[in-house]
């Protein structure tokens, strides 16, 4: 399993180049507003709606799939992609779950079901795998951003000092885990 002192230690630069175009030498900020969008949706939802404690999952239905399922596979993709230095892939998988986590948002998202009383469970569920999908794609970003993805942790409530990137990724957070 990776290491973050490992691969942070070895400054992919390669990285760096990602997104950039043959039309714009902007490089891309997709890492950033994707994962941050999911990150600041995920901290507003618990505190407005959890008083900023991660809930247990509840209600399960058909689209919680994906991001189940993209959280399952993210640690043993990860740390293929990096066994194998596919360097683009390793900025891309942490995109794609966050992408997951957004989707579930979108689909059945925290308004509707805070309307309904009925609905608490569900929206137990969203929040718990929204924040699951934020807490992996963050610790999947420390080797490529590990300035801001420790900070998004830290608002996320994780210590990462002394810890790896498979320790990370090993357990998910627990519900009763307080936010921020």
């Amino acid at each position: 399993m990776l290491c973050a002192t490992t691969y942070c230690g070895r400054r992919l630069s390669a990285l760096i180049w990602i997104g950039r175009t043959r039309n714009s030498l902007e490089p891309t900020t997709e890492l950033g507003n994707v994962v941050g969008n999911l990150l600041n949706r995920v901290l507003k939802m618990a505190g407005n709606y959890r008083d900023g404690v991660l809930p247990a999952v509840g209600t399960g239905d058909s689209t919680d799939a994906n991001v189940v399922e993209t959280t399952a596979h993210f640690a043993a993709k990860l740390n293929s992609a990096y066994e194998s230095l596919e360097l683009q892939q390793c900025a891309l998988l942490p995109i794609e779950l966050a992408r997951a986590g957004q989707r579930l948002h979108r689909c059945d998202g925290p308004v509707q079901t805070r309307q309904d009383p009925t609905q608490a469970a569900r929206l137990d569920t969203i929040l718990n795998l929204a924040t699951q999908a934020t807490y992996q794609a963050l610790v999947g970003l420390l080797p490529i951003l590990p300035e801001k993805a420790a900070a998004g942790l830290a608002q996320l409530g994780v210590d990462i000092a002394g810890r790896t990137i498979g320790d990370l990724l090993g357990k998910p957070l627990p519900a009763g885990h307080k936010l921020g």
